[in-house]
């Protein structure tokens, strides 16, 4: 069981990029909010999808080809996406919220903020796991 540890960490980070910005965003206040300009909503379109394909495609490596580090490293970049979007926010006028939708903090965080932290953590975690776990097995093995 030990040897699944990075993978369900970084599985679970994996699903969490690709599905919850789906939950979050086809709705009425995202992507078929009808005040959106038309540009703005393709662009959504095309993140949510490209995070959608690209779960897919981590889940595969993950669990048919065992190449854990390397799904890791796709979610991390997913992540880093949002975490440079959010911290330059302030450049390009940006919000977490839309001011006609209200989303209650957790713990002084904006829900997404405090969700992504978690979901960052199972992709770090994973891959610390799986990185320790070769270096391991390599060491063993020249001996």
């Amino acid at each position: 069981m030990s040897e699944n540890v990075s993978k369900v960490l970084v599985s679970l980070g994996s699903l969490s990029y690709g599905v919850m910005p789906l939950v979050a965003d086809l709705n009425e206040s995202h992507l078929l909010n009808p005040e959106w300009m038309a540009h703005a909503k393709l662009h959504l379109a095309w993140l949510l999808a490209t995070g959608s394909c690209l779960t897919v495609y981590s889940l595969y490596l993950i669990w048919r080809r065992s190449q854990v580090l390397e799904a890791a490293i796709i979610g991390l970049c997913v992540m880093s996406g949002f975490w440079i979007a959010a911290s330059t926010k302030a450049l390009y006028g940006g919000l977490f919220v839309d001011p006609n939708h209200e989303a209650p903090s957790i713990l002084g965080l904006h829900p997404t903020v405090f969700s992504f932290i978690f979901v960052t953590g199972f992709l770090v975690a994973g891959l610390l796991v799986e990185y320790f776990q070769r270096r391991t097995e390599r060491e063993q093995g020249s001996l």
